[in-house]
């Protein structure tokens, strides 16, 4: 564990500097150095990458302020690159992972400001070259899917930390998860994606087969739990996923409906031109090929939507009123949180710089030509200086802890009658009213015994004298959790 000084006369000398001149932590950068510790080990998962499924070892690179002796109980931001879900070059690009001048530089000023800012790599790979519609918006939708979970994983590797020996000095009940890109996708899909019904839209399953393209009980439930092997590792079980405020810079909501009150508040930065994820409600459009994946909702109709429902009245109330706020006043249509950076021509992401040097300079420039450290660091500053003193509403008070470890309530007792079966069985909830939505059972290799999806029922009876005697593991998604059990077949 790292020890802190906690020597008065030292606090109260940091202290006025830090604060001197009107700046405060947390929205100002009061920091001038930052120390950074690469590729973190955050966990592990199934990897589809290089095609077959492979365990992977999940990394990030965490940016703290340097020489930080004031504060030992700091929130923690973590930040998802953008890439399409495929690596550079493969992807197009000259960005795509957690190195990416823009990742670097907004984790760096976040930490200035005394955050902990956590740049986290995710799995990618899909399909995007497929000449069928259906095996591209699978895929593609199966990659954010895998990054969510990802991003969850990160999230309780902070919690954990405080729960064990508390290396990080992060309080872990101030989280915030934000991503520019793909990574934006992955962050409004944080916030929202929290319902099994929600991944069953009619839009999001096969229109030939009625079958879903992201099946929870193969691919764990959205918190990444459950799921079979080898599509899924459990990490950190038994740990809330919860954060406090997500931010998306591009990208856009899978759909609007996800969305219900008392959410997570959203901030949205986007520029309307994005010639690849939608301003409002419209296209994916895959930047390789041009080809349509999915409709989706942008920025704009999710902040809308967070106005509506109140999650974004935390903002609304504060009445901010600096320059940045008043800009995006002038261009959002009201909706608190939203910041339309107007460019000329269609742009995607002004924030990015690359070398030169890369072999799809080219292509970047297509859609930022005009691409320059100086312009990509201006942009970062106006983001942060709207983003900063809606974080230090959200978390305040900050720089206290009071942290117990909470578990995670996604996590559902289940009772499985009688076990070991040699009939029928029952499996139940324990929470009344709290129905069973899926069912899946696999054998001990991981091999699919059945499945039942769209159940709505507090208990389901299952012939067991249709199966082979042995060991089996079920999944089982509630409408509000989910849980994995082993029945013994006699």
């Amino acid at each position: 564990m790292k020890k802190h000084l906690h020597v008065s006369v030292l606090l109260l000398m940091l202290t006025t500097a830090f604060y001197s001149f009107g700046q405060q932590r947390y929205l100002d950068e009061v920091f001038t150095e930052v120390q950074v510790t690469p590729d973190v080990k955050y966990g592990a998962n199934y990897s589809t990458l290089s095609g077959s499924p492979t365990l992977t070892d999940l990394k990030m690179d965490i940016y703290e302020p340097a020489n930080d002796n004031v504060n030992s109980c700091r929130p923690v931001v973590i930040f998802l690159h953008t890439g399409s879900f495929l690596p550079p070059p493969v992807n197009g690009q000259c960005t795509g992972t957690r190195k990416d001048s823009a990742v670097v530089e907004i984790c760096t000023e976040f930490a200035k400001r005394g955050y902990v800012a956590a740049a986290v790599s995710y799995r990618q790979g899909w399909n995007a070259v497929s000449s069928d519609q259906d095996t591209r918006t699978s895929t593609l939708l199966q990659a954010v899917y895998r990054a969510l979970i990802d991003a969850k994983t990160a999230v309780r590797y902070f919690r954990n930390d405080a729960n064990t020996n508390g290396y990080w000095n992060t309080d872990p009940d101030k989280i915030i998860v934000g991503g520019l890109g793909s990574g934006g996708y992955v962050a409004l899909a944080y916030g929202a994606l929290n319902k099994p019904h929600e991944i069953y839209l009619d839009k999001f399953q096969n229109a030939n087969t009625g079958d879903p393209y992201v099946d929870t009980l193969i691919y764990g439930n959205y918190d990444g739990f459950g799921g079979t092997v080898p599509n899924n590792v459990d990490n950190y079980p038994g740990l809330s996923s919860e954060v406090q405020m997500i931010f998306n810079m591009g990208g856009a909501l899978g759909d609007s409906s996800w969305m219900e009150a008392g959410e997570a508040p959203v901030i949205g930065i986007h520029v309307p031109s994005d010639p690849f994820a939608p301003y409002g409600y419209g296209q994916v459009i895959v930047p390789t090929t041009g080809d349509f994946v999915v409709d989706v909702s942008g920025s704009y109709d999710a902040v809308r939507r967070a106005n509506m429902l109140g999650n974004n009245d935390v903002f609304v109330n504060a009445n901010y009123n600096d320059v940045y706020t008043q800009r995006a006043n002038q261009v959002n249509d009201g909706f608190e949180g939203l910041f339309p950076l107007v460019v000329s021509g269609q742009q995607a992401a002004p924030w990015d710089w690359w070398d030169t040097t890369c072999v799809r300079h080219a292509n970047g420039l297509l859609s930022n030509p005009d691409m320059s450290s100086t312009k990509g660091r201006t942009y970062i500053d106006s983001i942060m200086g709207y983003i900063s003193p809606r974080a230090f509403t959200v978390l305040s008070p900050i720089g206290t802890c009071n942290y117990t470890a909470v578990q995670e309530e996604s996590i559902q007792d289940v009772t499985v009658f009688p076990n070991p079966a040699d009939g029928t069985f029952t499996i139940s909830g324990a929470v009344t009213g709290n129905n069973i939505q899926n069912i899946r059972m696999v054998d001990v290799a991981g091999r699919t015994i059945f499945a039942y999806s769209k159940l709505n029922l507090n208990k389901v009876n299952i012939d067991g004298t249709k199966y082979a005697p042995g060991i089996y593991i079920v999944n089982i998604d509630f409408e509000k959790g989910s849980a994995s059990t082993k029945v013994v077949i006699k």
